[in-house]
This record gives structure tokens, sequence and C-alpha cells, in this order.
């Protein structure tokens, strides 16, 4: 059965059924079948489906052709799009049950369609087709041309127990074999059965495997039963069974668990050594760099007092003491090599000025800030001790106590006459 109609859509789905009948016709068609081919489009009189011939076609050249002349019909004048699928269905069922002769023949529809169909007709519906199908033993093969999803003939295939195609997913060598396939579907396949057994029969229970192999072979095994079966079928062995498996069950279990626990023990015991061995390297390292540190500091105080005698003693054998003259005449002796300046009582000169920071600067002689070697230079060198408002040496910044020395170092060394500017004090350096 192939849907014909004269709509533009049908077109290209009669250009491939013809090519596909051109390939596989040869192939289908077989010495003792019998092919009746019919079109349908719209209900015309009484009768949907057209015959081709009045008779049954067995070659495969004959059946070709009748295809290959199946004309697009000439527009009737209707005003939709719908076909009659289910009511040529119903109409093939009839055809094919006047047809039948004797039960050993087998009888199937092959029906090829885009699916779209009956929109205006509801008196002929899925359910109609399936239980005349049914009763008459004709399964429907349906060859899907894919239009419309709005109906589906996939259930009137499976509920027939035929098949369901989609042209577009299959070559034409699939839908050959899926046509060809059709009588072993309806008649069914023989077997045959052999029966052998590894243990003499007796008459005792036995338990029978029956398997159907992909090589279409029944296989049957029979096995006689041994004697741990027998002591199974004793309830008080079956019973006494299930206890031991019971108990060793739970020994098992409770022999997992102590393991369990002991691993864990075992494993907190471990991170607690490896804790305190941690604990123990990282109080040993502190102590060391503490005892270094303390180490660090009596040396550099030792270097400090050392540098401090030594700056002393060349201070003091200097022919006079250099003097600080203040803006208003005051005059300030400056009394060590560490003369320190600021608010601070700390400070060697301490002036209550606020715009003097508590150390604001400080005179260094015969050294260097941060540095505890003499410069063995008898120079004096202004220094500023990081103070708010800055220290000035002849309108220039001085050098500070964190500053690099090489870049200071020459408007930092005093000589007679200079000026010292802190913070709105200034002072004139006589030596």
């Amino acid at each position: 059965m192939i849907e014909n109609s004269y709509w533009p859509r049908f077109d290209e789905q009669r250009i491939n059924i013809k090519a596909l009948w051109n390939d596989i016709a040869g192939d289908v068609v077989k010495e003792k079948d019998l092919f009746y081919l019919a079109t349908f489009d719209w209900t015309k009189g009484e009768k949907t489906l057209n015959f081709l011939s009045d008779e049954g076609v067995n070659n495969g050249l004959a059946l070709n052709e009748l295809i290959q002349g199946i004309e697009k019909p000439k527009n009737d004048g209707r005003k939709h799009q719908s076909t009659e699928i289910y009511a040529a269905l119903r109409e093939g069922i009839s055809f094919l049950q006047q047809q039948k002769q004797s039960d050993s023949s087998a009888y199937a529809i092959v029906l090829f369609s885009s699916e779209f169909n009956n929109i205006f007709n509801n008196s002929q519906t899925k359910s109609d087709v399936i239980v005349e199908a049914r009763k008459a033993g004709i399964p429907i093969y349906t060859v899907r041309y894919s239009y419309s999803d709005k109906y589906d003939l996939k259930d009137v295939s499976n509920a027939t127990y035929g098949k369901h195609f989609i042209r577009n997913e299959l070559s034409n060598e699939a839908i050959k074999n899926g046509i060809n396939g059709i009588k072993n579907d309806v008649q069914g396949t023989d077997y045959s059965l052999t029966f052998s057994s590894l243990f003499p029969a007796n008459s005792d229970f036995r338990t029978v495997k029956l398997q159907l192999s992909n090589e279409d072979e029944i296989s049957l095994n029979y096995q006689s039963p041994n004697r741990w079966l027998f002591l199974w079928k004793n309830p008080i062995y079956r019973f006494s069974s299930i206890l031991i498996l019971i108990l060793v069950l739970t020994l098992l279990i409770w022999t997992i668990k102590l393991q369990k626990k002991k691993r864990l023990q075992e494993k907190l015991a471990l991170e607690k050594i490896k804790e305190d061995t941690e604990k123990s390297i990282q109080e040993s390292e502190h102590q060391q760099a503490t005892k270094e540190a303390e180490r660090e500091l009596i040396l550099k105080q030792e270097q400090l007092q050392k540098l401090e005698e030594e700056l002393t003693k060349a201070f003091r054998q200097l022919p006079r003491r250099p003097t600080l003259v203040a803006q208003n005449g005051e005059t300030f002796e400056i009394t060590s090599p560490f003369f320190t300046i600021g608010r601070s009582e700390q400070c060697s000169l301490q002036l209550d000025n606020p715009t003097l920071s508590k150390k604001h600067a400080g005179i260094y002689f015969n050294c260097l800030p941060n540095e505890l070697v003499a410069t063995n230079t008898r120079n004096f060198y202004l220094v500023d001790l990081d103070s708010t408002n800055g220290t000035l040496l002849n309108t220039k910044r001085a050098l500070t106590i964190h500053a690099p020395h090489e870049n200071h170092q020459q408007v930092s060394v005093l000589n007679n006459n200079d000026l010292i500017q802190l913070g709105e004090l200034s002072f004139t350096f006589l030596v």
C-alpha cells in the first residue's frame, strides 16, 4: 500500500519509493510470494484503495513496472491535505481476509506513508485498525516518510506484531531485509531440542535449565542434586547452617571493628608522637635562636662599649670642645661623642620647644650612625633621629639615622660656623 496524492509534498516521496523498489524488487519477490499493489489517497465513493493489478504479482520485474508506472493524481478540487490511511488499512485487512485459502500461508500489509491523515475523518481510528488486524492475524509493517509527527503509525505496527521503519534513517538494504523478514516473523521458526544428562537420573529432585541461545537452538541441561543439596533440604541442617553463618559473620564483623579501633589508636599515637616531636624541635630551634640573639646583643653591646671608650678617649684629647650658639646668643657645649638634642630628659641637650621631637637630632664624633667602627677622621656628623619637622645643615637636609651614608655624608659633616636648623630653632656650630 503506497500513499499517493497530488499535493507537492508527495512528489519527493513518490520519487523515493520508485528508486527504492527499482533497487530491491528483484531481491524481495521470491518464487512463492504474491504481491497485491494498491495506492490510496482520499475516499472516492465506497473504496479508498486503488489496486494497480487485478491479480497478485509473483515476479520482481513485474512488480517494479507497476510501481514505476504510478503517476501523480490530478487535483480533484479538495480543500485539505488529509489522507485516509486508517480507512485504507481496514480495506487492506478485509481484502487479505478474502484472499486467505489456508492457514499455512502468511499474510501481511506493508504501508509506505508520510503519516499525515484523518484530520477531518473521525470515523476511522487507530484502535479500529488494530482490533481488526489482530482478529485477522495480519501484521502491519509501516515505512515512514517523515513529514509530520502528528500521527504515529509505530503504535499500529507494534500492536499488530509488525515492524516500523523510518525511511530517512535506513538504507535500501535495511528496508529490503525488513520486508524479507516478514515470512519468518509471521510463520515462526522451527527449533530442535536436545537433552543430555551429566549425571545418572534418580528419584531425587533435580534442577532443569532451559535457555535459548543466539543461534536459535534450545539447550536443556539436567543435573542431579549433590549431598549438600540434600542436607539443605533438611530443616535442622538448614537452620543450623544459617545460625552458624550468622555467628561467623558476627565474629567477622566484631574482629574487623577491633582491627579498625586498633589501627585508629595506633594512628592517633603516631600523630601524638609526631606532634610532640615537632613541638620539641620548634622549642629547640626557638631556644637556639634566642641564645643566638642574646650572643649577638652581647657582642654588639661589647662593640658599642669599646667604641664609646675609644671615642671618649679621642674626644677628651681634643684641644677644645665644640659649642652650639643659639639665636639668642646662648651657648651649649658638646660634652660627649654621642650628643643628642630634643625635648626628652634622656637627651644630652634638653630644649622645651614644641617644634622639636623627643629625640630630634644628634651630633656624632668620629663615627657614623648605626656603625660600630670609628671613622678615624675626627669629624663631627649631624644626624637627624627621624624627627617630625626635620633637620637642616646649611639649608640642606641632614643625614638621617636610616639613610645610606654615601648620599648625605658631605652635607652632614659639621664645619666651623655651620648653621644647624632644628624645627624653628637655629644654632651655629663652633669648633
